[in-house]
């Protein structure tokens, strides 16, 4: 008796769109820490796609491209808007630094007289 083959290739998709559809909601929340968690998992199931794309059943294959093809798109224009918001980010935060730097302090670091200190902080 011939056993059913596995469907190793639905799962491997299925496992590949999952962890993009998470880590595009924490992209679209603007969580990037919680996306670059994901990194490993995501990872994990690429690895894992491309040993079911060698063994797996070729016709499983069109069910599931184009579900991952628009979660991958999506999944790029949102790790495209994230990294354009972390240069945003370290932009301001270099330009305080630059301005706080020439206000306060001399060439050796020394606070100029009669200046503060200054203190940044930002949360993504």
């Amino acid at each position: 008796m011939k056993l059913p083959m596995p469907p190793i290739w639905t799962d491997a998709a299925n496992a590949l769109a999952e962890v993009l559809e998470a880590e595009n909601a924490a992209l679209r929340a603007r969580d990037f820490a919680a996306a670059a968690v994901l990194l490993p998992v995501k990872r994990a199931a690429l690895a894992r796609m491309d040993v079911a794309l060698t063994i797996g059943p070729k016709h499983e294959i069109r069910d599931a491209a184009g579900r991952l093809d628009l979660l991958a798109q999506q999944n790029r224009k949102l790790l495209a808007d994230g990294i354009g918001i972390q240069a945003q980010v370290l932009r301001i935060i270099a330009g305080a630094v630059r301005a706080a730097s020439a206000a306060g302090y001399g060439p050796g670091g020394e606070s100029a007289p009669g200046v503060g200190g200054y203190a940044l902080s930002a949360k993504a």
